[in-house]
């Protein structure tokens, strides 16, 4: 009887210390798993989290203005559709175009849905250039706009300093739907005659540029190459967004790849931002190459 005895509490003991084991594991496992998902859920809702909605991108692109002296793949309206092509493929939410007509404007008014756009033309030419800036209407708001002459009267149509055309900069101030920011839309091609004329240029858009309460991107053709009074002028009073970017360095005017291809184009910007990236495009379609100036696009977020 002692031996039956002892066999079953020896099975007994067992037992009890299998029960012992598998409930702690089970436990183990389980309290593991919910620290885990606990764990993961708090860094997918951390601060660490990118908000997309806090960038915006800025395109800027000199078309090349329309004329009888581009024929064949430079004819605009050869080029035209590649355009639409790139500029859907970047997706910008603001473009700031230079050079552009009004049969230039009525076809990218027409062909950027969801694109809103101010203008006005430098001068009362048969076909006179402006600097557009087109802007995603869904994201942002039009508070004020402005266009003013380089010139010594920039409140009026007008020529100084020595330039050979009339030459404009086209200001808009938007508020950001999804944030509630207010941001500055500068865009500009100065003249390429004379270095005085285009620091006095970037000297009169620094001022202007003073009026606003809110962060500013200035884009344009500044007929000037990185190592220029005027681009080291501009400096002083901007940040330049390609500044220590992989792309900062590349050519943005490419002549159609013919020869004097130089880096002209620019986007600057002051207050409270902070460029993420820049990019010049230099895609080309065959023979067919955009414009005889390269796309840039920089990317923002407010701090």
């Amino acid at each position: 009887m002692k031996g039956k005895k002892s066999g079953r509490k020896a099975i007994m003991v067992l037992a009890a210390a299998i029960t012992f084991f598998a409930v702690f594991a089970v436990t183990f496992l389980f309290e593991t798993s919910v620290k885990s998902e606990t764990i993961a859920d708090f860094y997918s809702k951390s601060s660490f989290t990118t908000d997309d909605e806090s960038g915006f991108s800025v395109m800027t692109w000199n078309i090349r203005r329309t004329t009888n002296a581009d024929r064949g793949v430079r004819s605009f309206k050869r080029r035209s559709g590649k355009m639409v092509e790139l500029i859907k493929e970047a997706d910008p939410d603001i473009i700031c175009m230079q050079e552009a007509t009004s049969s230039q404007i009525s076809f990218f008014k027409k062909k950027l849905r969801g694109m809103s756009v101010v203008y006005e033309y430098r001068d009362k030419t048969r076909s006179p250039e402006s600097c557009p800036v087109f802007y995603n209407s869904d994201r942002f708001e039009l508070v004020s706009s402005e266009t003013f002459w380089l010139s010594d009267t920039p409140e009026k149509m007008s020529k100084t300093w020595k330039a050979d055309y009339y030459r404009i900069c086209t200001a808009i101030k938007l508020k950001d739907k999804l944030t509630g920011n207010e941001l500055a839309i500068f865009n500009t091609h100065i003249d390429y005659k004379s270095e005085d004329t285009k620091l006095k240029s970037v000297d009169l858009i620094n001022e202007k540029a003073a009026y606003f309460d809110c962060p500013i991107v200035l884009t344009g053709d500044f007929n000037s190459v990185p190592a220029s009074s005027a681009i080291e002028r501009t400096k002083t009073y901007f940040t330049e967004a390609g500044e220590g970017k992989p792309d900062g360095d590349k050519i943005t005017f490419n002549n159609y790849l013919g020869d004097r291809q130089k880096k002209i184009d620019y986007v600057f910007y002051k207050g409270n931002i902070e460029s993420l990236s820049y990019s010049v495009i230099d895609r080309t379609y065959g023979k067919i190459i955009p414009s005889d100036h390269y796309p840039i696009k920089a990317e923002f977020t407010y701090l």
